[in-house]
């Protein structure tokens, strides 16, 4: 299932979500990346899905609300403020959103490149957030610098010779799919040209219709409403697998603990068992026992450690005796 849009894609996008100019920011959130909630007058409430890869118009909003620290920046600077641009870089995959009042402008880049990134500057492009910090040989996301684009390419939109082959096409930018459609037209232009028709081709999402295939594909009467259909329930599925995942792992933790606590407990066990029948039997032979420590104080009264050891050697219940430790082994019956 595609995940990720292309330059073009992007370009058919934007065109869609130019309904949204003139609404103003009423929330933000973070269910599988971030969630503007905009207010229109007459059209009510908009959601704007944006994960790192894609962003829609989604039809109802997810049930999930949770924030994150770079929601909450963004609602500091963008809540109440009217979205009156929005527009792609060049032919890169970089969507620019911009949100103004009577005195404030602040720009929201968000790239679908890479591993994606949504980074908010005031209107001199001063960074006030991102999604992620980087650095780049020639290009620094961070806070307090000034937001700079990628180094540039040449547009795509404004090529005037387009390689025959899919191969060069495909590393110039465009990508396998648009690489094949290309070859399949035999001609560029017309695909700028297309008008929007959106449709799945088994799992190929795309906003126009696509020559390369013989079959019709799923007609859907917006690109947002195929995007908000495909990719928001694969975003669901993979986080409830992220989340079965992290609860098996540490389940596995937590059972480890157990064996390992349980381990223990038995250790215990049977060392107190030990201990318990040595204690019996102290008690049970407690006289000889006695005798048995009277004799060695009175030995060493007269002895050294080494003699008395020497002058044990046949002793009916003491069978060693350790100088160094002062141990002394005693057979009882």
């Amino acid at each position: 299932m595609k995940t990720e849009l292309n330059f073009l894609e992007l370009h058919f996008l934007i065109e869609e979500l130019q309904t949204c100019i003139g609404s103003r920011v009423d929330n933000i959130y973070a269910p599988n990346g971030l969630l503007l909630q905009l207010h229109k007058s007459g059209a009510g409430k908009i959601f704007l899905c944006i994960t790192d890869k894609a962003m829609w118009l989604a039809k109802e909003k997810p049930a999930a609300e949770s924030i994150s620290g770079l929601c909450s920046l963004l609602r500091r600077h963008l809540e109440g403020k009217k979205l009156t641009k929005l527009e792609q870089i060049g032919s890169e995959r970089i969507a620019r959103f911009t949100f103004q009042t009577q005195k404030e402008t602040y720009y929201l880049y968000v790239e679908l490149f890479s591993n994606g990134n949504v980074i908010l500057t005031d209107g001199d492009k001063k960074i006030l957030a991102a999604k992620e910090e980087r650095a780049w040989k020639d290009r620094e996301i961070r806070r307090g610098q000034t937001y700079k684009l990628p180094p540039a390419k040449q547009n795509l939109f404004e090529l005037k010779e387009i390689p025959n082959d899919e191969k060069t096409l495909a590393s110039l930018g465009f990508g396998k799919l648009l690489a094949r459609e290309i070859i399949a037209r035999g001609d560029y232009k017309s695909l700028l040209k297309e008008k929007s028709s959106p449709r799945d081709y088994s799992g190929e999402l795309s906003p126009i219709k696509l020559e390369q295939f013989k079959e019709p594909g799923e007609a859907f009467t917006s690109f947002s409403e195929l995007l908000d259909a495909r990719l928001s329930k694969t975003l669901a599925a993979g986080k409830e697998q992220r989340i079965s995942k992290a609860f098996e792992a540490k389940k596995a933790k937590i059972q480890e603990i157990i064996d390992i606590q349980t381990k223990n407990i038995e250790t215990m066990e049977k060392e107190a068992l030990e201990l318990q029948r040595k204690g019996e039997l102290v008690y049970e032979h407690y006289q000889e026992l006695k005798d048995v420590l009277e004799e060695l104080n009175k030995a060493k009264a007269k002895f050294s450690l080494q003699e008395i050891k020497a002058k044990l050697k046949g002793h009916p219940k003491i069978k060693d005796l350790n100088p160094k430790t002062n141990d002394v082994d005693v057979e009882v019956s």
